[in-house]
């Protein structure tokens, strides 16, 4: 039985939840179905390739080893390039991860923001929200 996966330090979570494809209006969507990039790909992404560090920098910022943080950072390139040329939306959501700063969590839409602006979830309005400190789904 393989060891539970520890869990991967990020920052903060996206103030967004994804990126939507814009097709000419006589051209319909391939798929429905988003690429769900996971909290954890959007950080390697963030660390590595918006603020330029390294991959050890960004392994240890995340609490991961080196080789892990390559295998996170291919998966999320993967998914990317896969949304790019194939025409999908990509939903930013799910992973195991703990935050840096308190974030607050909506049960009902699974919306995730700053726990110091907001006192319900400013997606869905809904009052049914949670501390985000450790996330884990998939």
């Amino acid at each position: 039985m393989p060891r539970r996966k520890r869990m991967r330090r990020v920052s903060k979570a996206p103030d967004h939840q994804g990126f939507q494809v814009v097709f000419p209006k006589e051209q319909q969507a391939i798929s429905n179905e988003p690429v769900v990039l996971h909290l954890e790909e959007y950080e390697s992404i963030k660390l590595m390739d918006y603020e330029l560090h390294s991959q050890e920098e960004a392994a240890e910022f995340m609490q991961v080893s080196r080789p892990t943080i390559t295998r996170i950072y291919e998966s999320a390139r993967r998914k990317i390039a896969k949304a790019f040329i194939e025409g999908l939306a990509i939903e930013i959501s799910g992973g195991q991860v703990t935050y840096d700063e308190n974030w607050m969590f909506c049960n009902d839409c699974n919306a995730q923001f700053s726990r110091a602006t907001e006192t319900c979830c400013p997606w869905c309005g809904s009052k049914n929200i949670k501390t985000a400190q450790t996330q884990e789904n998939s």
